[in-house]
């Protein structure tokens, strides 16, 4: 089991000669505890999943909204600029530094 603690991953294993064991009071009174302040195990590996491929969409449809706007700029013979390819775009200008160069 993984835990995330003031930006630290603690990991909670059991040995390999203990299979079958009952987790021992103080391991659980401890995971108990950390539950009541909001520390909860890592998401599983299919939510970290998910969340990467979201991610990468909203990174795509940002370059491709940043790319239309530097097209029609170039097209109405406008002065491309952070600032007028954020404001053509409707990204923020950070994510137009990001992607510019792309």
């Amino acid at each position: 089991m993984k835990l995330k603690i003031a930006g630290y991953t603690v990991t909670i294993s059991r040995d390999a000669g203990a299979t079958g064991a009952a987790v021992p009071a103080e391991v659980a009174a401890a995971l108990e505890t950390l539950k009541e302040y909001g520390i909860a195990p890592e998401k599983n590996a299919a939510l970290q999943q998910n969340a990467k491929k979201a991610t990468a969409a909203r990174s795509a449809a940002a370059k491709q909204k940043i790319q239309d706007a530097v097209n029609l700029m170039k097209r109405e013979g406008k002065e491309i600029s952070l600032n007028a390819v954020a404001r053509q775009s409707g990204c923020s200008i950070n994510t137009v530094r990001k992607y510019l160069k792309e």
